[in-house]
């Protein structure tokens, strides 16, 4: 479907970030603690429900054995609907009680 590559905050090892990744129509999003770092247009929509591959959490069913997570996840999460910006920066504030 398409790749979505960012980089990573400068205090990123040994510290808790929200990491959000989001696919709509428009495309596919990276967060990371509530800012968007980068996207990605899809050169057509997807269906992301009924496919052949299962949703995995650290994995990706479509590639076994690549594009693996390696870190520790704290109350993962998945959404049925695709998350605005202001929705996961929200998220980011709750959980960090950040204003």
């Amino acid at each position: 479907r398409g790749d979505c590559t960012v980089d990573l905050p400068s205090d990123w090892e040994g510290r808790w970030h929200l990491i959000a990744g989001v696919c709509d129509d428009s495309g596919l999003r990276v967060y990371i603690d509530g800012v968007r770092c980068g996207a990605t247009p899809l050169e057509k929509g997807v269906h992301l429900y009924g496919g052949e591959n299962s949703w995995m959490i650290g994995g990706n069913d479509e590639f076994p054995g690549q594009r693996l997570f390696k870190g520790r996840l704290r109350r993962p999460r998945i959404f049925q609907d695709a998350l605005s910006d202001e929705e996961i920066r929200a998220i980011y504030q709750k959980e960090t009680n950040n204003p």
